[in-house]
């Protein structure tokens, strides 16, 4: 059970509203998750946390789909059963295939191609042990065609993705039964 309530998208207003707006537009959910709607029990923390999502999770060349890979993996090595079914909900929307739904949460090694691969566990490595992180670990990035600016993103979501984590796990949030019926 969720240790705090949350805000239904009838009694938001202002920055909320607008959030929750944004979120549904922008993501192309019916509804907005109890992450949001938890949050919204702050709305600067609200506000921000969907600004950082937004423009870490959307914005660069690090396609969508990869970056919501990411989330899945980090999700899975952290334990979060909340992130982990709400991002595979929203990988399956951005076209992310079954098999490869199931590899983020039972194989990483057999991920294909091996660019994916790479990146997203690099993006685990960053987001459950940063400081473990090698030159060789830099390189296999560089060498599947990542620059600079993509590995930033990278390590962007990898770091948003704990944040998130924690926050889930910290209120125990119940995942949404939207997210439930997109994994059917």
């Amino acid at each position: 059970m969720a240790h705090l309530p949350i805000v239904e998208e009838s009694q938001a207003s202002g920055d909320v509203a607008r959030v929750f707006e944004d979120f549904k537009s922008l993501k192309g959910t019916p509804f907005v998750p109890n992450f949001f709607k938890t949050l919204a029990l702050a709305p600067n923390v609200a506000q921000g946390t969907w600004r950082v999502y937004r423009d870490v999770g959307h914005l660069g060349s690090v396609p969508r789909a990869i970056k919501e890979m990411i989330f899945v993996a980090v999700s899975r090595a952290r334990n979060c059963e909340y992130c982990e079914a709400a991002h595979l909900a929203l990988c399956k929307l951005y076209g992310v295939d079954p098999k490869m739904r199931e590899l983020l949460t039972q194989d990483l090694d057999a991920l294909e191609p091996a660019r994916t691969r790479e990146i997203v566990k690099f993006g685990v490595k960053a987001a459950t042990d940063p400081r473990s992180l090698t030159d060789q670990d830099y390189a296999r990035l560089r060498q599947n065609g990542l620059n600079e600016s993509d590995i930033v993103e990278v390590i962007g979501m990898a770091a948003f993705s704990a944040y998130a984590t924690i926050i889930a796990d910290a209120t125990k949030i119940e995942v949404d039964p939207g997210f439930k019926e997109m994994l059917k």
